[in-house]
């Protein structure tokens, strides 16, 4: 059994014991203060980015089924989107070489504290036969 200082048979804390709990209780409820905001901004982030690479993919994946002789060449098509903040969708089909298009997908999304950001996918599609 462990004897507290004090008087024998006396059972307690000392203040020294009681201030340093409370000091390392105010420590760490001012880091969870820093740290958790900060979380928060890295979580929604994360969700938008797993999001806007989601979308470019399947758009880039509609390119790729629908085959070289099907994709049109033309100027860029900017798309709203609605499930992010400011979000933008921008499709460029471009000739890259003879029997061979580039096609770029950049998703562009705003928002409050730092969570803004792009995600951009490019791909070569060719004509095989």
């Amino acid at each position: 059994m462990i004897r507290l200082v004090g008087k024998p048979g006396q059972r307690g804390f000392t203040l020294i014991e009681v201030l340093f709990v409370v000091f390392i209780l105010a420590l760490s409820a001012l880091i969870m203060s820093v740290v958790f905001p900060t979380s928060q901004v890295s979580r929604i982030k994360a969700a938008h980015i797993s999001y806007a690479t989601n979308v470019a993919q399947q758009q880039i994946e509609q390119f790729r089924s629908a085959g070289y002789s099907n994709v049109l060449c033309g100027d860029p098509v900017d798309t709203p989107l609605s499930e992010v903040p400011e979000g933008n969708q921008r499709v460029s089909v471009t000739q890259y070489a003879d029997g061979i298009k580039k096609i770029e997908v950049t998703i562009t999304w705003g928002g409050y504290r730092k969570v803004h950001g792009s995600t951009r996918l490019v791909t070569l599609i060719s004509d095989h036969g």
